[in-house]
């Protein structure tokens, strides 16, 4: 179980995700126009352990990659198998994912990879907020950008279904 206590002198991010635990009800790779005009997102739902309302987070995947088979699976323009870019948000959640204890495995006992949004669909977990740094690459001298993102930091297992 999660050993989450809270600490009133810790500063929280806004983000309404954040120290919540929660199971992914829904996972689609697809293009949102209002999040970027060419860059491809997985959307994963998160519905609150808590009792509060489900909300949707859109994760950048990067350039050159789209939705295949109605969004249930990601592939890149070229044809070729690419790795997911550290980089954008969903490598950042990919690799929290893969840092936390268990999922590797409950991933491997599935045989779905990240390329397949089924692999998220009934999983629990904690989320947390990291903080990056981002620059916008058509201008190399641009100031830094802090950013924060929703990711897990602990892998609770599989929605049981209640």
């Amino acid at each position: 179980m999660s050993d989450h206590t809270f600490d009133p002198f810790a500063l929280g991010s806004g983000l309404p995700l954040a120290d919540t635990n929660a199971v992914i009800t829904n996972a689609e790779f697809k293009f949102d126009t209002a999040y970027s005009a060419d860059a491809c997102v997985i959307a994963l739902t998160f519905q609150p352990e808590d009792g509060g309302e489900a909300q949707e987070q859109l994760y950048s995947v990067g350039k050159n990659f789209e939705p295949l088979s109605r969004g249930s699976e990601l592939g890149h323009t070229s044809g070729r198998s690419v790795n997911i870019n550290a980089q954008s948000n969903y490598g950042r959640f990919l690799g929290a994912a893969g840092g936390c204890e268990g999922f590797k495995e409950y991933a491997g006992k599935t045989n779905a990879t990240p390329f397949e949004a089924a692999l998220w669909i009934g999983t629990r977990w904690h989320l947390t907020t990291v903080e990056y740094e981002t620059r916008n690459p058509q201008q190399p001298g641009s100031e830094a950008k802090v950013r924060s993102a929703v990711v897990p930091d602990e892998f609770l297992g599989e929605d049981s279904g209640n």
